[in-house]
C-alpha cells in the first residue's frame, strides 16, 4: 500500500508498523516538506527521497529500504594507509558554517532520476535553521572541496548525503563526523542504504524489521539540536594534537 499524504496535517505520518510495505520500500507520495512532516518521518525511518523525470518534473516520494545500513562508531574500521591520508592534514574541516554550500554541492552530483529538488534545498535548510541539520564541511585553500550533510535525531545522526570535488574529501568529512559522534557517545549513524563504500568501513547491514527497536531506543535521548561548530572545532583540534 502507498499512502497518499496529500491534503494531511504537516506532522501526519502513517505509522508503517502497521502498513503491509511495497517491496521496494516506498511509503508515501505528496504531501509537504514541513519540519513537522520531516521529524514525523524520521522518527519512523523513512526519508524524502523526490524522482525527478527526465523532463524535470518531480513527484515527492517517502521510503524506507528493506534493508539498510548503520555505522556503529566503535566498530568503523580505518585502514593504516587511510590514517596516513589522515594526518596529512592539508585540509581543514568546519561545521554548520556553510549548510547551503554542502547541499547544493550535493544536489550537483549526478545520480539516477536525482531527489536533492529546490524543494529538498529549502526544507533541509530549514532544518538547519531549526538546530536538526548539520554539515560537515572541508576546505583546502579556504575552498569547499568535500563534505556531508544530515540529522541529528535523538541520539543517532541520519547521513542525508555526500560530495568531494577532491579525491578524498568527502571520506575526511565521514571520518571528522566518526569522531565527533564518538565524543557525544552517539548509538550509531545511519546512513539509509546499502553502500558497499561503508561496508568496507565496518558498517553494519540491518532489516527494517530489526532496524525499528534500535531507533525506538535512540529516540529515547532527547535530541541535541543547536549549532554544532565549536563541538567539530575541538574534534578537529583534538585529532591534530593526538598525531592523528
Amino acid at each position: 500500500m502507498i499512502y497518499d499524504l496529500s491534503g494531511t496535517p504537516p506532522e501526519a505520518f502513517p505509522d508503517i508498523t502497521q502498513m503491509e510495505i511495497e517491496p521496494d520500500g516506498i511509503i508515501a507520495i505528496g504531501g509537504d516538506l514541513s519540519p513537522e512532516r520531516i521529524l514525523a518521518a524520521y522518527s519512523q525511518g523513512v526519508f524524502p527521497m523526490p524522482y525527478i523525470d527526465p523532463e524535470g518534473k518531480s513527484e515527492l516520494e517517502w521510503w524506507t529500504f528493506p534493508e539498510r545500513l548503520i555505522i556503529y562508531p566503535h566498530q568503523v574500521k580505518f585502514s593504516k594507509s587511510w590514517l596516513q591520508r589522515i594526518r596529512k592534514h592539508d585540509y581543514e574541516v568546519r561545521m554548520d558554517t556553510d549548510f547551503m554550500g554542502v547541499i547544493s554541492a550535493c544536489k550537483n552530483v549526478p545520480r539516477h532520476g536525482g531527489w536533492i529538488t529546490p524543494d529538498i534545498v529549502e526544507a533541509f535548510v530549514r532544518m538547519h535553521q531549526l538546530g536538526f541539520s548539520h554539515s560537515v564541511e572541508v576546505y583546502q585553500n579556504n575552498e569547499l572541496v568535500g563534505g556531508l550533510y544530515g540529522m541529528c535525531l535523538g541520539n543517532m545522526f541520519v547521513g542525508d548525503s555526500m560530495f568531494h570535488t577532491k579525491s578524498d574529501m568527502s571520506k575526511i568529512a565521514f571520518y571528522h563526523l566518526v569522531q565527533l559522534v564518538k565524543v557525544l557517545h552517539m548509538d550509531f549513524i545511519d546512513c539509509q542504504q546499502v553502500s558497499p563504500h561503508f561496508l568496507q568501513w565496518g558498517g553494519t547491514i540491518i532489516s527494517r524489521d530489526d532496524f525499528y527497536p534500535v531507533l525506538r531506543h535512540s529516540l529515547e535521548t532527547p535530541t541535541l539540536t543547536g549549532d554544532w561548530t565549536g563541538l567539530m572545532n575541538k574534534v578537529a583540534n583534538d585529532i591534530k594534537l593526538n598525531g592523528i
